[in-house]
């Protein structure tokens, strides 16, 4: 019988060993890469949804507040009330207004008022005077989105 070098086996054993490290750190790395990308696509599809939300909130706002247009007539201030007739006169139903008042170009108020407008109707309201100045603004409802139309804004000097 022939008698084995140890030298030769230990040396095989270690190069075993070594490539066996090798394919582990390979797998790791493997891993890890595809970790990373499954994460970084996740991200850019969240980032893509509310991306497209918002384009799509803000082409709504667009097109919808195209077709709203108010009127607005003030009446005298009796007792700090300040009685005010709105007209829709858009082809888009208003579902509320926003009333801001301004004292010396400072906000001082900022309030919404349910009030469905059709086209070509009109609603008073009477508002206790907060301020000089009183800005009216059509809020439209469309699909679960609340559409401020600040183009359409009204402006109005509050006397008395």
């Amino acid at each position: 019988m022939k008698k084995m070098n140890t030298k030769k086996m230990i040396s095989m054993e270690s190069i075993n060993k070594k490539t066996i490290s090798l394919w582990i750190s390979f797998i790791l790395m493997i891993v890890f890469v595809i970790m990373l990308s499954v994460l970084t696509m996740s991200w850019m599809k969240n980032r893509a949804v509310g991306g497209a939300y918002e384009l799509k909130r803000a082409m709504n706002q667009e097109l919808e507040c195209h077709k709203v247009n108010i009127m607005v007539k003030s009446n005298d201030v009796n007792n700090n009330i300040i009685n005010i007739t709105i007209t829709n006169t858009g082809t888009w139903r208003i579902d509320k207004v926003m009333i801001e008042f301004f004292n010396n170009s400072l906000p001082q108020s900022i309030e919404e008022y349910d009030s469905v407008l059709r086209p070509g109707t009109n609603k008073t309201l009477s508002i206790t005077k907060q301020g000089d100045v009183m800005y009216i603004t059509p809020i439209v409802n469309k699909d679960n989105f609340k559409l401020l139309c600040p183009e359409k804004k009204v402006r109005i000097k509050v006397e008395g």
